[in-house]
């Protein structure tokens, strides 16, 4: 049970990487990334109660993707720039 676990959290550590570096690379957010990336893969799985994401890819948003961009946004959401104005008033 334990390797089980272990590779489990290395799948969420390596999705949570990939989503940090699609977001730009933030210098805050770890947590959000994680808690993100353990809710995929754990629905991916079936470990959470839900059907596996393979039986619900029809509920991803319009024009949403599974597939990495590929390249950088050239824009920042209202959120992130909420998140960095904060981050700058605290510093």
């Amino acid at each position: 049970m334990a390797t089980n676990t272990n590779n489990i959290e290395d799948e969420v550590r390596r999705r949570a990487y990939e989503l940090w570096e699609q977001y730009g690379r933030p210098e805050s957010g770890e947590k959000e990334f994680w808690l993100k990336a353990e809710r995929e893969i754990k629905q991916a799985k079936g470990l959470n109660g839900t059907a596996p994401e393979s039986s619900k890819s029809d509920q991803l948003p319009p024009g949403a993707s599974r597939t990495r961009p590929t390249a950088p946004r050239e824009h920042l959401t209202e959120k992130e720039i909420a998140v960095l104005l904060d981050t700058l008033k605290t510093n």
